[in-house]
Order: C-alpha cells, then structure tokens, then sequence
C-alpha cells in the first residue's frame, strides 16, 4: 500500500470514528443568561426566590432554572451548575415575604416568560402587585 493510500485509509477511518462516536451523544441546548429585579409594589423585593417551571414537558434529569435576589431585588438564573436558562416557555413563580399566594405557585401565576432560541442575555424584570389595598 503506498503512502498516499494509506493516508486516505487512515482519514476515512477518523472521519467513520468521529460521526460513530458523536452519534450516541445527547444533544445539550445552548444556556442563554437570564438576570433582572423583582418589585413588590413598585418596592425592590429581596430574599426571594424565583423559579421558572418549563411549560413543555421537560425530561426527568433536567435541571429547574432558579434565582435568588439580592437586597437590591436582583437575580440571576442557574439551571443546575450552570448559568442561564435553555429556550422554551415558561411560568414564572416567586415565593417570598410579601408575595401574593398568586404568584408562588405554578398553576396560578399569570408570569409567562417565552424565551427563544436567537436570544442571548435577557434582562427580565418582574413586577407583582399585591392585592389587598396599602394601609
């Protein structure tokens, strides 16, 4: 077999290898940063926790995106280790003193996020309303 050949043989063999290889391997969606304020009120919410619950059916393993705010009502959304948040649409819920029980559960919050595929950094602020009058 000449060098040539041989070379050629060997490129085929890497290329076969490759495409086998790569195959069997689950296809992760690309994370797109999520952030923003939560207000109550028109007041900066901290110490909250916000959680954005896939509307579509979403694989066992996968991972829920949440945040937590800060004192100044800022967040910042993980799913699992990593930063951001896969495309998709979501309801938005928020637990945290003050919060209306409308907005801490899946099945009540009326927050609908839709995020999709060409968007890189969201700043996503969230305004809830209490329900009962200000004293």
């Amino acid at each position: 077999m000449t060098l040539g050949r041989l070379f050629h043989v060997l490129v085929m063999f890497g290329a076969v290898l490759i495409c086998g290889c790569a195959s069997g391997q689950p296809t992760v969606p690309r994370l797109n940063p999520v952030s923003g304020v939560v207000t109550l009120n028109d007041e900066l919410l901290p110490d909250a926790d916000v959680v954005f619950h896939l509307q579509s059916k979403a694989p066992a393993d996968k991972a829920v995106p949440v945040g937590k705010t800060d004192q100044q009502g800022q967040y910042e959304l993980i799913s699992g280790k990593t930063l951001g948040l896969a495309p998709g649409k979501y309801k938005v819920t928020v637990k945290g003193e003050g919060v209306p029980s409308k907005y801490t559960e899946k099945g009540s919050t009326d927050i609908i996020f839709d995020l999709n595929a060409q968007t890189r950094i969201i700043n996503f602020h969230i305004k809830l309303k209490s329900d009962s009058p200000e004293p």
